[in-house]
């Protein structure tokens, strides 16, 4: 099975799918005619434990593990649940805080804003933090968006020059040439912008999630 296959069928994109291979979790064979990749039938099954895995947030080097045998699924989610129950611990303290809040009847300027403060900071110090998926995809986002604008921008910069100069000077190079720098210039300014507006739309719908907590 070819990995555009794989991908339609397990719902995992293939840049997941060529990391869990660089990890060693998945071994495909090579076709011998076109160098291809072909997944077994066990790629499939262990890209499936894998999947499922994931949804539970168990980490790659956890999975590792479990794959060679040096660790036990019973010991992995046995670590897992007490994860969860950390965490429930935690959100049901900030349940009890804003709970307490609200029934004060307070305003911002009126409640004890040093005590609640210390509190959310004594639970981030344990490692505590909510909603970090938005935020993470945010700052993916970002980081996209200034680094192909960048380089683009190297790109623009170079394109308006050319023309300042063909419509200000004395001698400006042939309009047949000026029309090719233009194109061979606009097609990675194009190709930029596509790959930032894919690859936006790779981070907001959640495709990378399976690979992110390396």
């Amino acid at each position: 099975m070819l990995i555009s296959e794989v991908e339609e069928l397990l719902k995992i994109s293939k840049k997941s799918i060529r990391y869990y291979e660089s990890e060693g979790l998945i071994k495909p064979e090579r076709n011998k005619y076109n160098d291809y990749r072909t997944y077994t039938n066990d790629d499939i099954e262990n890209l499936k434990k894998i999947k499922f895995l994931r949804e539970l947030d168990v980490s790659i080097e956890e999975i590792k593990k479990l794959f060679k045998g040096t660790n036990t699924l019973k010991e992995c989610l046995k670590n897992k649940i007490t994860k969860i129950e950390n965490y429930e611990k935690n959100l049901s303290g900030i349940k009890s805080m804003c709970k307490e809040i609200s029934e004060t009847n307070k305003t911002l300027s009126e409640i004890d804003i040093e005590k609640y403060l210390n509190h959310v900071n004594k639970l981030k110090k344990e490692g505590f933090i909510m909603n970090t998926k938005k935020d993470e995809k945010s700052k993916k986002i970002l980081g996209t968006l200034v680094s192909g604008l960048t380089f683009a921008s190297i790109f623009i910069i170079f394109t308006g020059l050319i023309t300042y100069f063909q419509f200000t000077e004395n001698g400006p190079i042939p309009w047949t040439i000026y029309l090719i720098i233009m194109l061979i210039l606009l097609i990675p300014i194009i190709s930029i912008v596509f790959n930032i507006i894919e690859r936006i739309k790779e981070i907001k719908g959640g495709e990378e999630d399976e690979a992110s907590k390396y």
